[in-house]
């Protein structure tokens, strides 16, 4: 069987190198155009968490106090007029949960206080208080571990990583 090359049609040669070359277009393309939405995704949710810092920091400022928890996805009772009109917690490839913790913290016992005996009511022993504060951040889920990547690195003294879930903890800075 001979090939005609009189323009009526393609050879089959033709038809493998074009796709050939399309393959390889594709091969170095779809990686590049993947990592420019994975870049987007993680920038847009590095932008999402300081707003919300901000967000969380004013109604601390105005109300005294931090916001409640909430279920993930869902903005905390009263957080709303503090973080952009729309704002949501939910995103492209993540979820957040706000948190609120209390943290007690036993001080030492001192050095002069003498050994007690035994039969000492315990409401009489001079010890000091702890300390009760309230602590407050956010903790984003998501299955992109290079978005908790991205945050941990971005926030490496405030936060940590567990399983799929990255938290970052607001600093507890004493009320105005």
């Amino acid at each position: 069987m001979k090939a005609r090359r009189d323009g009526a049609g393609f050879l089959v040669a033709d038809v493998v190198v074009g796709l050939a070359a399309l393959a390889v277009l594709a091969a170095l393309v779809v990686p590049v155009v993947h990592r420019i939405a994975r870049d987007a995704r993680i920038q847009a949710a590095q932008e999402w968490v300081q707003q919300v810092r901000m967000g969380y920091e004013e109604h601390r400022a105005a109300e005294g106090s931090w916001p409640v928890s909430a279920p993930p996805g869902q903005v905390p009772e009263g957080l709303a007029p503090y973080l952009p009109p729309g704002a949501s917690f939910e995103g492209d490839g993540f979820v957040v949960e706000a948190r609120r913790w209390r943290a007690v913290e036993q001080p030492p016992r001192p050095a002069n206080i003498p050994e007690i005996p035994d039969d000492t009511p315990a409401d009489t022993v001079p010890l000091p208080s702890p300390t009760v504060g309230v602590l407050a951040g956010v903790s984003l889920g998501t299955s992109d571990p290079a978005l908790l990547a991205a945050l941990l690195s971005r926030h490496p003294d405030d936060s940590f990583v567990q399983d799929t879930v990255w938290t970052l903890v607001f600093p507890q800075r004493p009320r105005p």
